[in-house]
């Protein structure tokens, strides 16, 4: 698992890897694809689109907590992100 980060570029938005990701308390929706993620790699089982993952969060200035996850398709992430929102 690799926590990401989306910064510009020469113009152009580029993923960063990073080590810590700072979120507000009671925030809702604070990763996302295109800007700050979580990107699973080397996974120990298989895992397809719609599966739920549970994942560790080791956080700094709060406990602990476990969270799942959907996992989605590459494009399936731009459709989230170009999604209308009322």
């Amino acid at each position: 698992m690799t926590l990401h980060q989306t910064a510009e570029r020469d113009g152009l938005s580029v993923m960063e890897p990073t080590d810590g990701i700072d979120i507000a308390g009671e925030t809702d929706g604070a990763l996302r694809p295109g800007d700050a993620h979580i990107m699973l790699e080397d996974v120990s089982r298989e895992v397809t689109t719609d599966d739920l993952v549970s994942l560790r969060l080791d956080l700094d200035r709060a406990e602990d907590m476990t969270i799942e996850i959907r996992v989605v398709t590459a494009d399936d992430a731009v459709a989230l992100l170009t999604k209308d929102t009322p």
